[in-house]
């Protein structure tokens, strides 16, 4: 989770995710390789829809998201978020 539209100090100081146990920053080592990976997209949803509640993935194979809105209704989108899934090579 991240709390960096409100800029670094309210997101490495107390911020109401943070109170509630989701880290809003990390102190990064120079000798640690960090790898930050995420999607950013546009998907066309059926009417209804008021807001986006949630975000899952599909089965495994299946290539895309369910989007859940606040009013119950679904949408699924296509998109490949096999890169999310970090592997360690180095591990």
């Amino acid at each position: 989770m991240s709390y960096f539209h409100y800029g670094l100090r309210p997101s490495a100081g107390g911020n109401p995710l943070r109170d509630r146990g989701c880290a809003t920053c990390l102190e990064l080592d120079e000798g640690t390789p960090l790898d930050v990976r995420y999607i950013t997209a546009v998907a066309e949803i059926p009417r209804g829809c008021d807001r986006v509640q949630s975000i899952e993935a599909l089965e495994p194979g299946s290539c895309g998201v369910l989007l859940k809105s606040a009013s119950g209704i679904e949408a699924p989108v296509p998109v490949d978020v096999s890169f999310l899934r970090v592997t360690r090579a180095h591990e």
